[in-house]
C-alpha cells in the first residue's frame, strides 16, 4: 500500500500476508508486540504521507486490550486498517476534476482501473 499525493502513480495494492509480513518485520525486537513506534516504521515502509498518524489510527483501532501494544492476537485488525487504507488513491485518482465527488464518468473510469488490478465488478 503506497499512499501518495502523486495521482500518476497507482500501485498495486499489498495482500493481507504481505501486509502481515511488512508489520511483523518492524517488530525490532521480535518479542511478538508490535509499538507504536514499530507500527509507524511499517506505515513509513508502505509509503504513507503521514505515518505517524497511521500508526496512532492503527493502534487505537487494533489494540483491544489498551495496553499500547499490537499483540499476535490483535495484529488482524491492525491488518484490516492498512488494507481499507489502499482504496484511498482509487478514489482520489477517480476524482479527475478533484471536486471531491465521483461522478458517473469518474465512476465508469474507476471501475475500469478495479478490473485492471483483476477486482471483479458485479
Amino acid at each position: 500500500m503506497t499512499i501518495t499525493n502523486n495521482k500518476s502513480v497507482q500501485p498495486r495494492p499489498f495482500s493481507k500476508q504481505q501486509l502481515r509480513k511488512i508489520f511483523l518485520d518492524c517488530d525490532a525486537n521480535k518479542d511478538g508486540l508490535l509499538t507504536k513506534e514499530e507500527i509507524k516504521k511499517a506505515f513509513n515502509n508502505l509509503g504513507a504521507i503521514i505515518p505517524g498518524y497511521r500508526a496512532w489510527e492503527g493502534l487505537k483501532r487494533a489494540d483491544a486490550n489498551k495496553d499500547g501494544c499490537v499483540s499476535s492476537d490483535e495484529l488482524e485488525g491492525l491488518i484490516d486498517y492498512a488494507d481499507k487504507l489502499q482504496a484511498w488513491p482509487a478514489l482520489q485518482h477517480a476524482d479527475a476534476n478533484n471536486d471531491g465527488c465521483i461522478d458517473m464518468e469518474e465512476l465508469r473510469d474507476l471501475v475500469a482501473y478495479a478490473g485492471g488490478l483483476g477486482y471483479k465488478i458485479k
